[in-house]
């Protein structure tokens, strides 16, 4: 199943270090909410999470941390 991140409705950014600004090369999201449109909200697995593409991953760490 591919992940929309526009309907990750709530996350959280762990390993955040910003003497690696503009990197974030250890940043990784530990966690997040999924408003997926079959079963409601629901959390994310550690799969599924690892499954979201990297440049996403990218994204949603550069929102979280503005």
């Amino acid at each position: 199943m591919k992940i929309d991140i526009n309907k990750i409705t709530d996350y959280d950014v762990q390993g955040i270090d910003h003497s690696d600004a503009h990197d974030y090369a250890d940043a990784y999201i530990s966690q997040a909410t999924y408003d997926d449109p079959k079963t409601g909200e629901r959390e994310l697995s550690d799969e599924e999470i690892e499954g979201i593409s990297s440049s996403d991953k990218y994204d949603l760490i550069i929102k979280y941390i503005h």
